[in-house]
């Protein structure tokens, strides 16, 4: 019989174990491994979403691994590389990246590109988010490990951000990195008042109050069938030659898929990540529709 793998990040959020239970019932799967940070935000739901995974895996036979990972982008890295590079070439592998942080998705398609010739995803949406804060505090920015460009001396650098609800990351990677230009991506559509909570207006009035003009933007949709990849893609290129490119994606989740595998074609570029101190434990709820795609290496 084929394995087949699913890797997965809990968190405390309903679509955690609402996400990963759909999968099991509706695929066929041999092993999950369960991505588990050594100190875990929102503690006690995030522990009892783990168990009620554990227990629903247990109950259709399914063998778990466990990868433990931390704060630190260094032994995180190596974690994921351990587990990663024990898996046979002939399996398939499914990520589900629908809770799961944007350094762990770059690292665990790294590893995975090495003996993999592909990889499928999947991302839940939730019902509803909340119409209160979603995260605040945000730490200073950090490069993806070993993904931090190729310096091209004399060239301006860009920030590259693809924008989300939160504003004040936007304000933190523009004072930490103090770019020459910036370009900004905006998702598309209504959904959950993304044109109210992530608006150009909102993230090019952060640029000029912090003193950047140079403000270009575009439009791309994480939805879409390509989860917005060529406009994505085609603003990287844009400056790729005559810039130090940093890129980061704060927008949907699926937008992190499809920055890496422009990263792929663009390897001059920085990857760029930036976690929060506080996520709002109520921050949505539910689970929404599913998008699922396949990543060719």
């Amino acid at each position: 019989m084929k394995t087949n793998i699913l890797i997965c990040y809990p968190s405390w959020e309903d679509r955690s174990f609402l996400g990963i239970s759909r999968f099991i019932l509706e695929n066929d799967c041999n092993i999950v491994y369960l991505i588990k940070h050594k100190k875990t935000r929102n503690h006690e739901k995030t522990s009892s979403i783990i168990t009620q995974i554990e227990q629903l895996l247990d109950k259709h036979n399914i063998v778990i691994s466990e990868i433990h990972i931390s704060s630190d982008g260094i032994e995180t890295w190596q974690s994921i590389e351990n587990s990663m590079m024990t898996i046979d070439k002939s399996v398939n592998v499914t990520l589900d990246i629908t809770t799961m942080s944007r350094n762990v998705i770059w690292s665990l398609l790294t590893f995975l590109k090495k003996n993999k010739n592909k990889v499928t995803f999947f991302y839940n949406q939730p019902e509803k988010y909340s119409d209160d804060w979603i995260s605040r505090e945000p730490y200073n920015p950090k490069l993806l490990f070993k993904h931090s460009g190729i310096i091209k001396l004399g060239k301006p650098t860009i920030l590259l951000i693809l924008s989300g609800f939160d504003v004040e990351r936007t304000k933190q990677l523009l004072n930490y990195y103090e770019p020459q230009k910036i370009v900004l991506g905006i998702q598309v559509g209504t959904q959950f008042c993304n044109d109210q909570r992530n608006s150009l207006a909102a993230h090019r009035d952060v640029c000029h109050l912090l003193g950047y003009l140079d403000v270009e933007s575009f439009n791309y949709d994480s939805y879409s069938e390509d989860f917005g990849f060529n406009e994505i893609n085609t603003s990287i290129k844009k400056y790729i030659d005559n810039s130090n490119i940093i890129a980061t994606s704060l927008g949907p989740k699926l937008s992190a898929i499809s920055l890496y595998k422009s990263y792929l074609q663009n390897q001059d570029i920085a990857l760029c990540y930036i976690p929060c101190k506080e996520y709002n434990l109520d921050y949505c709820s539910g689970i929404g529709k599913m998008f699922s795609g396949t990543l060719i290496f």
